[in-house]
């Protein structure tokens, strides 16, 4: 290599050092990355061990619920309140107020009290409703209804 020229020596050299730069670069790049993907391996993996002990716990305990063969029984189930029962009205909390006894039903009107007054308004025709209903005035422009076959 002695017959080289020192230009030559000197690029090839220059060339040499920044590939070598280089590739300790990518090297530390790659290093990196594979720390980081390391470090969240093991995040994600203590993460997922404390999820299976939480789902083990609640397969633990839904297994004691289904080994109870009461368990679905709803009879045996407490009345969680009474917020989710229907609300009869005022003759319902006097029935509770009084000890579960029978409230007496109120005595019948006499028949002029429960007939409805007559309307003053005289009622209107009802319009035909639905999609298709008919109007009974006859439209020039809409043929839909007439038969062309005629």
């Amino acid at each position: 290599m002695s017959n080289v020229d020192p230009r030559v020596k000197d690029t090839f050299a220059t060339i040499v050092a920044g590939t070598r730069a280089k590739a300790a670069e990518i090297t530390d790049r790659v290093t990196a990355k594979q720390r980081e993907n390391a470090d969240a391996s093991q995040r994600m993996r203590e993460a997922n061990e404390k999820l299976t002990k939480q789902l083990d716990e609640r397969a633990r305990g839904n297994a004691e619920r289904n080994a109870d063969p009461h368990a679905n029984d709803e009879w045996r189930k407490p009345v969680k309140s009474r917020s989710t029962t229907f609300s009869f009205g005022p003759a319902e909390e006097q029935t509770e107020a009084a000890g579960e006894q029978p409230v007496a039903a109120e005595p019948e009107r006499p028949a002029a009290e429960r007939a409805v007054p007559e309307t003053t308004e005289p009622e209107a025709t009802p319009r035909p409703s639905g999609r298709h209903a008919r109007r009974d005035e006859f439209d020039d422009d809409d043929y839909s209804n007439n038969s062309w076959m005629k």
